[in-house]
């Protein structure tokens, strides 16, 4: 079985991929979302072992792992980036 943080770093990949291509032109705010609906397919196509409760939950667990992954990270850039200036 894959567990879930398996499923969190592959949402959290195919959602950089969809916003590094240009094509798709998604805002960055609505990543949190795709997350958790990239996270929803990929549970039950990878996870899904007859409770759909179960699989529903560590799906939303892990579309939101990733998109905290994904805060966490641009919140560090941000930070480096303006030389520790949180204000911006």
């Amino acid at each position: 079985m894959i567990d879930i943080a398996a499923i969190a770093t592959i949402v959290f990949v195919v959602a950089e991929a969809i916003k590094g291509t240009k094509v798709c032109r998604i805002p960055t705010k609505l990543l949190p979302i795709i997350n958790l609906i990239v996270a929803v397919v990929g549970a039950f196509a990878l996870y899904y072992d007859g409770d759909w409760r179960a699989t529903l939950f560590n799906a939303v667990v892990a579309g939101l792992t990733a998109s905290g992954a994904y805060s966490g990270c641009k919140n560090v850039y941000q930070y480096y980036t303006h030389k520790g200036d949180w204000e911006r």
